[in-house]
């Protein structure tokens, strides 16, 4: 064997003392561009209501705003202050946190803003741990980790619902350090990750219940990985889920009356296994088929490698990513597929994914036969050459449902040159002379441009998806509390920023607040979670709401009812604001010419 001379020793630590130097240098320039990036995403959600500046979240996290005010305020976790209290919020330590940020006085204009900025922070902390995670996975590959952590810092959905104010960031920073830890554990098992997995675990299902399932998944890898440590686990794990979850339930009784979130029985009482199962995988596949590709097939190409044992931590990963895509499933899928983007169920695995993708590139690049790699290649071309055929010739393929656009377009142009470019990317994977130093920054832009790279476009010449009419909801709630009194009742269908800002007792015409209505039939018609129940026989007739600001799908006979309740509109809109003709405390005039 040849000896390896002191003069080379030396000569290589400087080496690699360099390499971690630009390593932290390109983790850092990469979590300081999405910190940039989150800060321009939420100045942009700015709006102004008689020369004030508000700030307004989705409406779901506005839902959990007012409940976390009413906290704050002294009158308990509920929507309506001084009514019996129902649970129509699913993010109990988000929502914990908002009543924090009350607590602390701010103005009601500007509430929102520090709950998007710790969205912001938990969004770049999250990047550092889907780092780790691939350093773990794949020791030794840099390149792969900073494509992981580059690609989730620039996937749009996971950036829109946690800079929006939900909860999403949140489960997926704890969701990443679950699988984090259990790698660790499996690697060398120590009492204090141990400790931090339960807390973490723990955390998980108290944000929200459904994270209970790849809480699951991460206890069963370790039951299958740590034989040894079996008892431990399941004991400190397990246990530690069981209080938290324990907890919860004896404060849900004690408090709403029920061992469920209102919302559960909103969303899936009397409706069939069948209509969900059938909406949540067209939903799951349509998403796929638009914006998961690229990942899926570096993923699975990497998976698919023969030449050495795939490791184990990569089945944890997708066994993880798999579960919440089944959950997905399970529920019927979310009510915002029409955004284009994955939804709030299946967003928090997606750095995973992402990190599979990464895993498998590198594999490919080290381990696949050239035939492997250039099949692989032709996969993704041929995907994105269908992707750029729909754009450019309209209407002679099916449009995705589900999708925001068909046709001709502009995203549909940028997906396929994403998939593209990835497909480049492959082919090149075990090319001679290829340089890492180009490989991996083009497998980065490829995997951002083919994720979200539509998405991205959209916000840039758009903004954020409903964030025009999430601030008319805050200047309609406005608007409201100038032109009425205190005791106001108002019926809304936006159930979050209208409530939020008026500060008047409100009725939930959609139920997310009204056990009532959530116990009802739905209505006949394609599922829409979360709004296919509504009863205007009691939500106007026996409520009596003296304002109501929307209606929700009206039918003729609708209108009759509020024409026999002598409800007056006092806008051209037929949907929007009606005020009951006895109504007391109630400035129509001021009700019909709003503010800016």
């Amino acid at each position: 064997m040849p000896s390896i001379s002191g003069a080379h020793l030396r000569a290589r630590v400087p080496a690699a003392r360099d390499a971690a130097v630009l390593y932290r240098r390109a983790s850092l320039t990469i979590a300081g561009a999405a910190a940039t990036a989150y800060a321009i995403f939420i100045a942009r959600t700015s709006f102004s209501v008689g020369g004030r500046t508000y700030f307004s979240l989705f409406d779901d996290a506005m839902i959990s705003m007012r409940y976390a005010r009413n906290l704050a305020h002294g009158a308990g976790l509920v929507w309506n202050a001084g009514q019996p209290p129902v649970e129509g919020y699913t993010n109990f330590l988000w929502t914990l946190w908002m009543a924090l940020v009350h607590l602390a006085g701010i103005s009601d204009s500007k509430a929102a803003l520090p709950v998007m900025l710790s969205g912001a922070a938990i969004l770049v902390v999250n990047l550092f741990v889907v780092r780790a995670i691939a350093e773990t996975v794949a020791p030794g590959r840099r390149g792969g980790a900073l494509v992981a952590m580059a690609a989730t810092a620039a996937y749009y959905p996971l950036a829109y619902w946690t800079l929006r104010g939900m909860e999403v960031g949140l489960v997926s920073l704890l969701t990443c350090a679950m699988a984090l830890y259990a790698l660790r554990l499996e690697r060398e098992f120590d009492g204090r990750t141990l400790a931090k997995l339960a807390a973490v675990s723990a955390a998980a299902v108290l944000t929200r219940d459904d994270v209970l399932v790849p809480c699951l998944v991460v206890l069963g890898y370790l039951l299958l990985r740590c034989p040894g440590r079996r008892k431990e686990c399941a004991g400190t794990i397990a246990g530690a889920i069981a209080l938290a979850i324990g907890a919860h339930e004896a404060f849900r009784i004690a408090f709403y009356g029920s061992a469920l979130p209102n919302t559960y029985t909103l969303k899936l009482g009397g409706i069939g296994l069948g209509a969900r199962l059938a909406r949540g995988s067209d939903v799951l596949a349509s998403v796929a088929v638009h914006a998961l590709v690229a990942p899926l097939a570096l993923a699975v190409g990497g998976l698919a490698i023969r030449t050495r044992r795939v490791p184990a931590a990569v089945w944890l990963l997708a066994g993880i990513v798999a579960a919440d895509a089944a959950y997905s499933v399970y529920v019927g899928g979310d009510a915002w597929e029409t955004l284009g983007i994955t939804n709030r169920f299946v967003t928090p695995a997606v750095p995973l994914l992402l990190v599979l993708a990464a895993v498998g590139f590198a594999r490919m690049r080290e381990r696949a036969t050239p035939r492997a790699v250039r099949a692989l290649a032709a996969v993704l071309g041929a995907a994105g050459a269908v992707h750029l055929v729909a754009a450019l010739a309209a209407g002679t393929l099916p449009h995705v449902p589900y999708m925001p656009y068909a046709g001709l377009s502009r995203p549909d142009v940028i997906q396929s040159v994403g998939l593209l470019l990835v497909a480049g990317a492959a082919s090149v994977a075990r090319a001679r002379g290829a340089d890492a130093r180009l490989v991996w920054p083009v497998l980065a832009i490829a995997l951002v441009v083919a994720t979200a790279g539509d998405q991205i476009d959209g916000w840039r010449s758009g903004g954020a998806a409903y964030a025009d009419a999430d601030a008319a909801a805050a200047r309609l709630g406005v608007h409201i509390r100038e032109g009425t009194s205190d005791k106001t009742k108002v019926a809304v269908v936006w159930a979050g920023a209208i409530p939020y800002f008026d500060h008047r007792p409100s009725i939930d015409i959609l139920g997310k607040n009204d056990a009532f209505i959530a116990h009802e039939s739905p209505h006949a018609g394609a599922l829409y979670p979360g709004h296919m129940k509504w009863d205007y026989a009691y939500s106007v007739a026996a409520l009596r709401p003296d304002v109501i600001a929307q209606l929700w799908r009206p039918t003729p006979g609708d209108f009759g009812l509020l024409r026999e309740l002598r409800y007056v509109p006092i806008t051209q809109d037929p949907t929007g604001l009606y005020v009951r003709g006895d109504a007391r405390g109630v400035d129509r005039r001021a009700l019909a010419h709003p503010r800016d």
